[in-house]
């Protein structure tokens, strides 16, 4: 996990911390090589000079701590990692298309939604999100004004500057560029510390929730390694796409955008420097000459301002497979479904062969099929509407299969079409009211960005009960016969439904289920 958060605070260096030398480099200010690595000791630095308040709301404040239990610390590292891994590929993503999308928003939008798939709404601390969100929502306002306000206030004060004035602006800017990669470096390298610490608070290793200094040492230098690196297609953007400046107007965007960032790290307000630069620049531009802006590129990239969050939430991966391996409730719903598939197997593929042997014709045979197909298909709705009226759905099911099993037996037992179309009757009943809802009931007891995983694994028992009855039971019923065989099937539906009762009796269905 360690090395993962370290690996997001490299592809944040490459794809938010080269935005800070987008403007030095445009205008000639410093050499892309030498801007880079200006950058990147600056960003080094800036972690270790402006506390560690940014660290507190990302590993505090936004998450209810209790949902990283330590008595469950597999699934607790499991939420931080898809929250890091949903994060890292919306950066790679939007890197790849070269458009200024922000990291830390990325990284938030990631964490809420693991533990919204997870555990739903109720464990997300909603006051220091909508903390997090009006930082989101704020940063980039201020970055556009302030802007605008440096560059109005420094076009007054040169008023009566020579060209030789570009001179002094090319050295101002290399002072703003540091102020902003000091900045940068001390407000996103927090994000993984904050994670980093959360996770060995977890683990036990650390008792409090207390930054350790190589934590420090590990970000920092992580964050740096991708400024060095260089975000190429985001500098371009920045530097070129939404407004061209000169260098005077590089140290605004630059001044601007590094007040911006450095009171929200004091304040312990994530905010994106990508958000804020790219705000600042267009604030330059604006308060230079509208027209001069390129609206339709800034229009792109405030649409991904915007769709950071919910896109890094939706990337959030799903529980893994050995998650759901131990969750008794989903592993009940699918012994139950391979107990009643092993059933059904037996009735569809000896059934025929069991019919012939008391003399019915063809078109007899045909006609218990068509009532227990029938009953069972018209069954479904109702069963269906039945299943979202109860409190426990479970109950409904396990009555259902003891009742599959009973007509098994029952089935086995009959000599005459009369019996015979009772039993299927019976058994196309039972299938309704046992399989109707237990797809409901997987839907209710895994988190819901697991649905599909275990809906694959419930109709992989589905064909796995069938073709084992088939394959297994054709020995048996030449041994025993086909009252015997028909009777071990129904035995078998019933410890399944058994086990199921075990694994799911202590489920708690949510109270909007009513």
């Amino acid at each position: 996990m360690v090395a993962l958060a370290l690996f997001f605070d490299f592809s944040n260096g490459f794809h938010d911390a080269a935005n800070v030398v987008a403007t030095i480099i445009t205008t000639g200010a410093l050499s892309p090589r030498k801007a880079l690595m200006l950058a990147a000791v600056c960003e080094f630095v800036g972690p270790f000079l402006f506390g560690t308040a940014v660290a507190q709301t990302i590993g505090k404040n936004i998450i209810d701590v209790s949902t990283f239990d330590p008595h469950r610390a597999s699934l607790s590292m499991a939420l931080i990692i898809a929250a890091l891994l949903a994060a890292i590929v919306w950066n790679l993503a939007t890197w790849l298309l070269g458009i200024p999308s922000s990291s830390s928003h990325a990284l938030i939008g990631g964490m809420v939604g693991a533990v919204l798939a997870a555990y739903g709404p109720g464990r997300i601390l909603w006051k220091g999100l909508l903390y997090v969100l009006a930082s989101l929502i704020l940063s980039p306002f201020l970055g556009l004004f302030f802007g605008i306000l440096f560059l109005k206030a420094t076009f007054w004060l040169a008023r009566d500057a020579t060209p030789k004035a570009r001179f002094f602006f090319n050295r101002m800017q290399i002072l703003s560029s540091v102020s902003l990669s000091l900045s940068h470096g001390a407000n996103d390298a927090q994000k993984s510390m904050g994670l980093i610490t959360l996770s060995l608070v977890i683990l036990g290793i650390a008792p409090t929730f207390h930054i350790p200094f190589w934590v420090v040492v590990s970000c920092a230098a992580a964050i740096a390694l991708g400024t060095a690196s260089g975000g190429w297609r985001i500098i371009k953007t920045l530097g070129t796409k939404i407004y061209r400046p000169r260098s005077v107007h590089a140290f605004c965007a630059q001044t601007a955008s590094a007040t911006v960032i450095l009171g929200a790290a004091l304040l312990g307000g994530p905010v994106s420097t990508t958000h804020v630069v790219s705000s600042s620049i267009m604030g330059v531009g604006a308060g230079h000459r509208m027209s001069a802006v390129r609206w339709g590129v800034a229009k792109n990239i405030i649409l991904a301002w915007f769709i950071t969050i919910p896109a890094s939430a939706a990337v959030a991966p799903p529980p893994p497979w050995g998650q759901l391996l131990r969750h008794p409730p989903l592993l009940g719903c699918w012994l139950i479904t391979l107990g009643g598939c092993f059933g059904l197997g037996m009735f569809v593929t000896f059934a025929p062969l069991h019919m012939q042997d008391h003399g019915l014709p063809m078109g007899e045979i045909g006609l218990v099929f068509a009532l227990q197909a029938g009953v069972n298909a018209l069954s479904r709705v109702p069963f269906g509407r039945l299943s979202d009226r109860v409190r426990q759905r479970w109950r409904m099911a396990l009555v259902g299969f003891l009742t599959l099993g009973a007509s098994l037996a029952g089935f086995g037992l009959a000599r005459t079409l009369g019996q015979f179309l009772m039993a299927a009757g019976v058994l196309g009943l039972a299938m309704g009211l046992g399989f109707t809802p237990v797809g409901a009931l997987i839907a209710e007891v895994v988190p819901h960005n697991a649905r599909g995983l275990a809906m694959g694994g419930y109709n992989t028992c589905i064909y796995l009960g069938m073709m084992l009855s088939s394959a297994t039971m054709g020995a048996l019923v030449e041994a025993w016969g086909f009252v015997g065989g028909y009777i071990l099937a129904g035995v078998a539906v019933a410890l399944a439904a058994l086990g199921f009762y075990f694994l799911i009796r202590d489920f708690a269905p949510p109270l909007h289920h009513l």
